[in-house]
């Protein structure tokens, strides 16, 4: 749960968001961002903004929220109270997931090995916001201008935890496991068999079933496949421990 440093810091830093009661902030969220060769950068000045306005994005918006952290959980979940969002998705004729909401309407800032690889330890709500809710909302702003997102996305579904997996530069055993479970809870267990019981090549049939090689399907998941069916050959856990 989130600190007295925690609450302190959003008083000063985003005084239209208040503590509602336990594990809930709510308000408005009002931001600042400047993105430039892959940074973001949060409230940036006004010399940053000129220096970069030309080869960076720089966009800023306000966005009704609810953040709500429910006990156990390694981080909290928000959601968009004014269907500001919705209403994106809606005018261009997509489905809220396309638009990076799940189905209970809550926000998919990351992946799930990625926000809790990232707050296991600790929780600092600098860090989520600046990290992953601020740049999420700007996304989100640049999509309903654009209808096309300022950086690359990962897949939905077991295809995107694969690929988060394959584009680490570091990596430990305790990612390869839960990359793993949770393309696996996603997949089922007849897709689990066939993605980590058979080699994926690029030249071969991507294993989604669009009958396109994998190269021109989902490049970024052979990575992700090897290293778990390497843990699968070195007995670190099995098909049957995944399904």
């Amino acid at each position: 749960m989130w600190s007295n440093t925690d609450l302190d810091w959003l008083h000063i830093n985003y005084p239209d968001l208040e503590r509602r009661e336990d594990g809930v902030i709510e308000g408005r969220l009002s931001f600042q961002m400047l993105h430039i060769n892959g940074r973001h950068l949060i409230k940036p000045s006004s010399t940053e903004v000129a220096a970069h306005v030309v080869n960076g994005i720089y966009l800023c918006d306000t966005y009704q929220i609810k953040i709500t952290w429910y006990e156990g959980a390694h981080y909290p979940q928000v959601i968009e109270c004014s269907s500001k969002i919705l209403k994106v998705a809606k005018r261009f004729g997509i489905k809220p997931i396309d638009v990076h909401l799940y189905p209970n309407g809550t926000f998919c800032l990351a992946s799930w090995q990625d926000l809790i690889k990232r707050f296991e330890n600790s929780f600092s709500l600098e860090i989520f916001f600046y990290e992953y809710l601020i740049p999420f909302l700007f996304s989100q702003t640049y999509f309903s201008i654009h209808k096309k997102w300022p950086w690359g996305e990962l897949n939905h579904g077991c295809w995107g935890l694969l690929e988060w997996l394959s584009r680490q530069k570091k990596f430990d055993q305790k990612d390869i496991r839960r990359t793993a479970f949770w393309a696996a809870q996603n997949a089922g267990p007849e897709l689990t068999r066939k993605l980590f019981l058979t080699r994926c090549r690029d030249h071969k049939p991507c294993p989604c079933g669009s009958r396109r090689k994998t190269r021109e399907c989902h490049p970024d998941i052979t990575t992700a496949i090897s290293l778990i069916r390497g843990a699968i050959s070195r007995g670190a856990f099995s098909i049957d421990n995944l399904i």
